[in-house]
């Protein structure tokens, strides 16, 4: 595949460009690529941080704190 694939990328107005080599996507944009993540973490804590981030997004996340404090 090409840019020739995706005609609605090729005109828009946009500053970002696309374009497809193989299987992969690539975009020039505003991202930045993922490195590996990190090893030797603590499960718990692991869940605690999903919990914060889920708190801080505004959902309800109690019955997940109350089952990680048991």
């Amino acid at each position: 595949m090409n840019e020739k694939s995706f005609p609605e990328a090729s005109n828009s107005n946009t500053k970002m460009s696309s374009k497809v080599e193989g299987n992969v996507s690539c975009c020039s944009g505003h991202f930045r690529q993922t490195e590996d993540p990190p090893t030797g973490g603590s499960m718990l804590q692991l869940l605690e941080d999903v919990v914060k981030v889920g708190q801080t997004m505004g959902y309800k996340m109690d019955g997940c704190v109350r089952n990680i404090e048991e």
